[in-house]
């Protein structure tokens, strides 16, 4: 980004190539594009950490349970 704002050659340039007609909005072009890009990356590693929430969350109250029925179990061979 502060490259392209550097140099009008090069925004004029991409601009023409798009055909737009005032080329300084090629850098709102590129900063959505950047944040689009930015947002979809992040959305997809919460929702992995998601995914990885659950399936510890199903983990834990397994053992859990395992260990509760272990408990009970030994509690009913001490008495």
């Amino acid at each position: 980004m502060a490259v392209l704002s550097s140099t009008d050659k090069i925004i004029n340039w991409i601009g023409k190539l798009l055909h737009v007609e005032y080329p300084p909005s090629v850098l709102f072009l590129f900063g959505l594009l950047f944040c689009f890009i930015l947002i979809f990356d992040l959305t997809r590693k919460v929702s992995k950490q998601h995914h990885q929430l659950v399936t510890l969350t199903q983990d834990y109250a397994l053992l859990k349970q395992k260990l509760n029925n272990k408990e009970q179990n030994d509690s009913l061979h001490d008495a």
